[in-house]
């Protein structure tokens, strides 16, 4: 059997723009498999000026968090930049996005069939239980926030008596 990977790898290049980016980010399945982005030929400075542009475009794909697929970042000179994960060589994807290819035989068919449906169901859901997290993280967010600052009122008043 014909070990393939499922990444898809895009080479970034200095003139990468956000609405090239969108383009081909959206056509090769942003969210649907992991995406490395090869920036291993650019300088720190040349990357500088393409991160603000692709946090633009993964903003306007809504890709919030890194799940079910992650992006990676494949620099030498790029520092952590959420929510894409930095990598510093192949040897750290994980190996767990590696396939096998095989022929299904006619007792996995039923089953093929049925895991399409099912995920067809879940990418039609998936932008409203994005939008739901997101909306409870902020809320959590919030009534964090309120907390500590009502925490930190009784403390300035027991150590002001």
């Amino acid at each position: 059997m014909e070990i393939t990977a499922s990444f898809t790898e895009l080479k970034l290049s200095a003139n990468f723009s956000a609405e090239t980016g969108r383009d081909i980010l959206a056509s090769h399945g942003l969210g649907r498999r992991p995406i490395i982005l090869d920036a291993e030929g650019l300088s720190k400075e040349e990357l500088a000026q393409i991160l603000p542009e692709l946090d633009q475009v993964l903003a306007d794909l809504k890709y919030v968090m890194p799940f079910p697929y992650p992006v990676y970042l494949l620099s030498q000179v790029a520092r952590p930049h959420p929510p894409l994960k930095v990598i510093t060589s192949r040897d750290e994807l994980p190996t767990f996005y590696l396939i096998q290819n095989f022929i299904p035989t006619g007792k996995d068919m039923p089953l093929l069939a049925r895991s399409k449906i099912l995920q067809q169901r879940l990418l039609q859901t998936e932008p409203q239980l994005w939008q739901a997290l997101q909306n409870q993280k902020e809320q959590d967010q919030l009534q964090l926030e309120m907390e500590l600052n009502a925490f930190y009122e009784q403390l300035r008043e027991c150590l002001s008596h």
